[in-house]
């Protein structure tokens, strides 16, 4: 939700140009999560499949109820609700819609959660509309900490894949514009990215391998390298394009654009081609959020084939001594069978053996040896 309404065109009873600034995390894409009118009075977070089907109410409550933020691992969902006597909070639940606990219970507003990429910390933005900071806190809620300190509006943060940045939406170089800001992950090192001279730019959206944001701009959905340089036009539309949100894949972008006086979630490929409403109706559907699947995990390798049993390869020993031939029987897996004694001048030397060298036979098969005597 945008903090100052000058910088944003009115949808409904809110504004575009607002909802959660969030990072695609790496994965398969999942269902897409989104808040919506539909339903009942207010409004609720749903869940749809990346065609638009298996549409599904998960907050189910009355009072508003927006900025859905997927975990990075797709088994837990950040959002702001208005439940707690009308009192804007941040609340994580899980992907169900089960379990719904507030993490924020706090008097300033705190809307726009964005988790980090280990799942251990989320990003949001407190303040009073016009007066609003980035904050982080622990993801049970704990060590809530400002970051950006700074006057006038920060607000929408996304964490940068790799955890390392943290961009967000800023107004504070004038109320007439408003420019996407990334800075390091502590608050520090606050750069201006999108070097914006005039016009709404704000809604950050990092892409799964980090090295793009897509962001709203000029009442449209922008792409820019992570450092600012190559920016691209990707819905040039009359309507207001807004909050994009990159496909686990990296490979399309969901955004949500003005139908009437409604919005509808919309998809689109990366180029800005294939562009296709995903929830028509008369419906107001805002505030899209890509749920990362993990990639099947690869079937272990079979065990090893057992090793063939050993045989016994009948060596020769033909003109050894006994003794030297009882070793080498037993090197081969062998066993001695008997020993003869035959009238001979090789004396104490095996002068027949049975089997011939070179047969195979089970491991332990006895070899009878003649040995010359005198």
């Amino acid at each position: 939700m945008l903090a100052t309404a000058a910088l944003a065109a009115p949808l409904g009873d809110h504004f575009i140009g607002g909802g959660e600034a969030i990072a695609a995390f790496p994965g398969l894409n999942g269902k897409i999560a989104f808040d919506t009118n539909r339903g009942h009075p207010g409004i609720d977070i749903f869940v749809m499949n990346p065609d638009g089907s298996g549409l599904t109410d998960l907050t189910n409550t009355a009072g508003i109820n927006e900025d859905a933020a997927w975990s990075p691992d797709g088994t837990r969902i950040a959002f702001t609700t208005s439940r707690v006597a009308g009192q804007e909070e941040i609340f994580v639940m899980n992907a169900d819609g089960s379990d719904q606990t507030n993490l924020t219970n706090n008097p300033a507003r705190d809307i726009e959660p964005a988790w980090s990429p280990d799942g251990k910390k989320i990003a949001f933005t407190r303040g009073s509309v016009g007066d609003e900071e980035v904050y982080v806190m622990n993801a049970d809620g704990t060590g809530q900490t400002d970051l950006t300190n700074s006057l006038g509006w920060d607000g929408q943060p996304a964490w940068s894949p790799n955890g390392v940045k943290i961009a967000f939406a800023t107004n504070r170089g004038g109320l007439s514009h408003s420019e996407i800001y990334v800075m390091n992950v502590d608050g520090t090192v606050q750069t201006d990215v999108s070097r914006n001279a005039a016009g709404y730019a704000g809604v950050p959206n990092w892409s799964p391998d980090g090295t793009k944001i897509a962001f709203a701009f000029r009442q449209d959905i922008y792409v820019m390298n992570a450092d600012g340089t190559d920016q691209k036009n990707l819905t040039s539309s009359p309507a207001w394009d807004d909050s994009p949100a990159w496909s686990p894949d990296g490979k399309r972008i969901a955004f949500l654009a003005p139908v009437g006086p409604n919005s509808d979630i919309y998809v689109m490929n990366a180029d800005g081609s294939g562009q296709t409403d995903l929830t028509p109706g008369p419906e107001r559907d805002a505030f899209p959020d890509w749920e990362p699947l993990s990639p099947p995990r690869a079937q272990p390798p079979p065990p090893p084939l057992p090793p063939p049993p050993t045989r016994c390869r009948v060596p020769r020993v033909l003109g050894l001594l006994l003794s030297s031939a009882k070793v080498r029987i037993r090197h081969r897996h062998c066993s001695l069978g008997g020993v003869r004694r035959r009238h001979s001048r090789r004396v104490g030397r095996v002068i027949r053996q049975h089997p011939a060298p070179g047969v195979i036979r089970r491991r332990g098969y006895p070899i009878v040896l003649v040995v010359g005597g005198r």
